[in-house]
């Protein structure tokens, strides 16, 4: 299984709780800690998220290269779209007049400009689809 914490936050009672990207097998997942359950996540929604909210890095900031510890979640793409495979990574910056740096998740298809977008964003708009996924699911 490959996870990715995607934001941090504190609970109603003060507690620090981490929403998960999660990959298993192929299927794509997202866990808050406060549900305590995974939820599925279509990939087409995953996809759909990052071209809506994310937009292309600054040409004047190189990111590191993919380390062999960083955390990464790679899932493939649905048949017709090109580049096969796509991964999700993590990264903070820190931008000018800031005093703590901003999390931001990155969203690689290879043959693609990679695009980023605010961490606290993806993640709430992520457990909106799943929860909308999981509300059709249960549809008769």
């Amino acid at each position: 299984m490959n996870r990715l914490r995607i934001d941090a936050h504190l609970d109603d009672q003060g507690t620090a709780r981490a929403t998960w990207l999660l990959e298993e097998a192929g299927r794509v997942s997202i866990l808050d800690e406060t549900v305590g359950r995974p939820q599925g996540l279509p990939v087409q929604a995953l996809t759909g998220a990052f071209g809506r909210y994310a937009r292309p890095l600054d040409e004047h900031y190189a990111l590191p290269p993919l380390g062999e510890d960083d955390a990464v979640v790679r899932f493939s793409l649905p048949s017709g779209e090109a580049g096969g495979t796509a991964l999700v990574r993590s990264f903070s910056f820190l931008g000018w007049g800031e005093v703590e740096p901003t999390e931001y998740l990155l969203y690689e298809v290879s043959g693609r400009e990679p695009v980023c977008a605010p961490a606290r964003l993806m993640s709430a708009a992520l457990l909106a689809l799943a929860r909308a996924a999981e509300r059709l699911r249960e549809k008769p």
